[in-house]
């Protein structure tokens, strides 16, 4: 039986314990639990230290949290994104704010505003015309209360959200403008805009030329309505340019059109249409084909009546030599015409007329023409030189009245052609090439080139006779063909320039 120790074992060293009976005993692993002591020791002391260290990063990220807060509502600047007027206006120092947005305010009122409406453009001045002004003090004081309405809470929030981008404050533009100088503007739009319409009609030209003018579409609009759109302008942009603008107003439409007199002259189907481009860079090309165009759209030809180009166009000019001589088919692609831009008219007046059963009395080819680069087909243009070269045409005697509309847009001339296509007739042309002669070889001698240094200074441009044929159908079924013309175009020579040594 083993014995117990009681309080009055005294230890007297080397593990031995002395009882109460004087006698030496020694420790056992049952009686001697110190290991166990030590083990729970050292994990108390590891359980410290890491409650001791979860409580100092605690109180790091709390001191660094509050030191952003601090930062955050004390700082002199802008919150980032806070805008006016599309402009960030964060990092601005709140004292140099109003400054700031003076002078935005400034270039705002003086930038235009282009107002467009019925084909018219007005351009507003606000700072002149209308007093308009931008308050900077009203806009200084909406920026600076962004981020400090709402308790401490929510100001943190809200700063916090736009410092990182998550959130967005627009500031409205607070402006004022003189009311009456507005509604002077408003009527004075008004009244250039409200115009009656004009409706289509006959009128007979000088020579006995009758021709159909064009409907015009009137508009209308009140001054309060300009002056409510132009206050919606002011107050809706949100840029520092005003830009352009499109005033909404009412459309009249004529009471009679195009289509109302081709009715009457029981002229409604469109017999044949031609649309090409040309150089509307070239103020002489542009010019002389508005001014032909206005000559001829709409004019009426009568059965068996004869159209001369030259005398419904009358003589064309051009500025001065260097705008007749870009008119090379090797630079431009155009028939070459000194005449600037009555060759590409008359063109595209003879290919609208090939379309229908018109038929030509006189009309002339261009000296040469380059196929790949012309705006027709060869064979089917038409030069004109006032006094000696014209383009001449008749209306055939079983035909009704025939209507020519031409327009230019752009750089696109455009012809059509009205009439009564009373038996269903079709027209086909086809060109087709008899001879090809292929461009000569022209050298020419340059002293400012190497000897036997060799320059192309034009490819040339072949030469070719040219047949053109007319094919009527009826119905659908070919009912006769015929040869329209048979065109002579000369060759180009090919420019090599050679290099060679300069005479003494």
């Amino acid at each position: 039986m083993k014995r117990l120790y009681t309080a009055d074992d005294i230890e007297i060293g080397d593990g031995k314990l002395l009882g109460t009976d004087g006698k030496e005993h020694y420790e056992t692993a049952e009686t001697l639990p110190h290991e166990e002591d030590d083990h729970d020791s050292s994990a108390h002391y590891v359980f410290k230290y890491i409650s001791y260290s979860i409580l100092i990063l605690t109180l790091l990220a709390a001191s660094y949290f509050l030191y952003e807060v601090k930062i955050v509502l004390d700082d002199p600047n802008v919150p980032n994104n806070v805008y006016f007027l599309n402009e960030n206006l964060g990092g601005t120092n709140y004292k140099n704010l109003e400054k700031l947005i003076s002078g935005i305010a400034l270039k705002i009122s003086q930038r235009p505003l282009y107002l467009k409406a019925c084909g018219q453009q007005f351009v507003v001045i606000p700072s002149t015309d209308l007093d308009f002004k931008i308050n900077p003090r009203a806009i200084a004081d909406g920026v600076t209360r962004v981020g400090n309405e709402g308790n401490i809470f929510q100001r943190i929030k809200y700063r916090l959200r736009l410092r990182t981008g998550r959130d967005r404050a627009y500031v409205p533009c607070k402006f004022f403008y003189n009311r009456t100088k507005l509604e002077s503007l408003s009527s004075a739009i008004s009244e250039f805009l409200n115009v009656s319409p004009k409706s289509s009609t006959v009128v007979e030209m000088e020579g006995g030329i009758r021709k159909i003018t064009r409907e015009t579409p009137g508009a209308r609009i009140a001054p309060e309505e300009v002056a409510r759109q132009i206050h919606n302008l002011l107050s809706a942009f949100e840029s520092q340019n005003l830009g352009c603008a499109n005033l909404s107003y009412e459309e009249v439409r004529p009471s009679i059109t195009v289509a109302d007199k081709l009715k009457q002259l029981n002229s409604t189907d469109l017999l044949s249409s031609f649309e090409t481009s040309f150089l509307a860079d070239n103020s002489s090309i542009r010019e002389n084909a508005e001014r032909a165009a206005r000559a001829i759209d709409g004019i009426i030809l009568k059965p068996l009546e004869v159209f001369s180009f030259n005398k419904t166009v009358g003589p064309m000019k051009y500025k001065n030599e260097s705008d007749a001589k870009i008119f090379n088919s090797r630079q431009i692609g155009y028939f070459p015409d000194i005449s600037g831009g009555i060759g590409v008219f008359s063109s595209g007046l003879y290919n609208s007329v090939l379309g229908t059963s018109i038929e030509v009395l006189e009309r002339y080819n261009h000296t040469s023409v380059d196929p790949d680069s012309a705006y027709c087909p060869v064979g089917r243009d038409a030069q004109i030189i006032y006094g000696s070269k014209d383009l001449k045409f008749m209306v055939p005697k079983n035909s009704g009245p025939v209507i020519i509309f031409s327009e230019v847009n752009l750089n696109r001339l455009k012809f059509s052609i009205y009439g009564a296509n009373k038996l269903n007739e079709s027209v086909a042309v086809e060109t087709r090439e008899v001879n090809l002669v292929k461009p000569a070889e022209k050298r020419v001698k340059d002293y400012s080139m190497k000897k036997g240094e060799e320059k192309i200074e034009s490819e040339g441009i072949p030469g070719c006779e040219v047949k053109t044929v007319k094919i009527v159908s009826v119905g659908g079924v070919e009912n006769y063909r015929t040869v329209i013309s048979t065109d002579m175009y000369s060759s180009l020579p090919r420019v090599i320039r050679v290099g060679d040594e300069a005479e003494e």
